[in-house]
């Protein structure tokens, strides 16, 4: 008599075909009497983080980031064309924090699309997760004009921006 093996798959695992006694869809003929042993092997699917840089103004500049888990710690760079570039590789199920190094520029906004923090950021298996940066310039600010400069700083105040010695940034 003919007999399939077979299993529901949990999500996030990969099976590998059958192997023991079953051939490699699972297919066994038994007679009575017979003992057999069918094996399958489940794999997790590491999860997939991807991160986007991305900056206000047109920028060919290279921002560096590095991931910090638990016994882990991988640094990586990413080449922005334009206003945006990207990095995406596999990594194993655990916590995570990503941390972009300083740089000339002010993070503005930092956010993943699982709803977590790049600071506190949860990789399950199978997942897929997407996490933003997005930074703006430091510009350098230079006025001599007094009336000037106090219409700069009502227009600043008004708009979020606020002043630091020989530059600005939005907050």
């Amino acid at each position: 008599t003919q007999y399939t093996a077979s299993e529901t798959t949990q999500t996030g695992y990969a099976p590998s075909a059958w192997g023991g006694d079953c051939a490699a869809d699972g297919t066994i003929t038994l007679q009575p009497g017979d003992v057999a042993t069918c094996t399958i092997t489940n794999d997790d699917i590491r999860p997939i983080l991807t991160v986007i840089k991305q900056v206000t103004n047109i920028s060919d500049d290279e921002f560096c980031f590095t991931v910090f888990g638990d016994d882990y710690e991988e640094g990586f760079c990413i080449e922005t064309e334009g206003k945006e570039g990207e990095e995406r590789g596999t990594i194993r199920a655990g916590n995570y924090n990503i941390v972009e190094d300083d740089g000339p520029y002010t993070l503005l906004s930092q956010s993943c699309d699982n709803g977590d923090s790049p600071e506190d950021l949860t990789l399950n298996v199978g997942d897929d997760v997407t996490c933003t940066f997005i930074n703006g310039s430091v510009e350098s600010v230079s006025v001599n004009n007094p009336v000037a400069l106090l219409l700069l700083i009502l227009m600043t105040l008004a708009t979020g921006w606020y002043f630091r010695p020989a530059a600005y940034r939005r907050f």
